[in-house]
């Protein structure tokens, strides 16, 4: 498998990564590289089933101490778990999306944020993310208010199709969310690119 490949330009991949916490206090998280399963894996869901903070910011955990290097062009999440089948249809047209314009999703209900670089409400400051726009409809918007923690911003990225993307320095680059919040959601599916 791919899992192990380092993460860098020359080496991009499609990531979904599924939640299953329907009962107690386990949630069973099943992680898809290029539409293929690589691993599932059970933890404690310290929220008593449901996934109550979900994606507090993108690129750092908690308020940014321990952030993601890395490139991201797409970001999806849903509420509910997608079935192997559901995670082959975005998968296919992630893939599609970064080689040739496809829009919207192939799967709409549920579809509780959208991260597209190409969204109105996305704000480029100086050549940075300032504010990383929702394309689902619910207005869950992304920001960072300092300039120097703001990942960089590239219009046109070869490696997404050129589509545009933007790149994390892994030290402090990161996006908060802004209201409104995200539902309590005892399953989840969420989908990187």
């Amino acid at each position: 498998t791919r899992k192990n490949a380092p993460v860098h330009a020359t080496n991009p991949f499609r990531l979904a990564y599924t939640v299953h916490s329907s009962t107690g206090s386990a949630a069973i998280p099943t992680m898809y590289v290029d539409g293929i399963a690589s691993g599932s894996y059970t933890v404690t869901n310290a929220a008593g089933g449901t996934i109550a903070s979900l994606a507090q910011s993108i690129f750092a955990a908690g308020s940014g101490t321990s952030c993601f290097g890395g490139t991201i062009a797409d970001i999806l999440v849903y509420n509910g778990e997608h079935t192997a089948a559901e995670v082959a249809r975005v998968d296919a047209w992630l893939a599609a999306r970064h080689s040739l314009f496809a829009s919207p999703p192939p799967i709409t209900a549920n579809l509780e944020f959208w991260g597209d670089l190409g969204s109105p409400s996305t704000s480029i400051v100086s050549g940075a993310v300032a504010t990383l726009g929702d394309s689902s409809g619910n207005g869950r918007s992304y920001t960072q208010a300092t300039n120097t923690k703001r990942p960089t911003y590239t219009a046109v990225d070869a490696n997404f199709g050129g589509r545009p993307s933007m790149t994390s320095d892994g030290v402090d680059d990161f996006l908060g969310r802004i209201a409104p919040a995200m539902p309590a959601m005892s399953e989840v599916t969420i989908y990187i690119v």
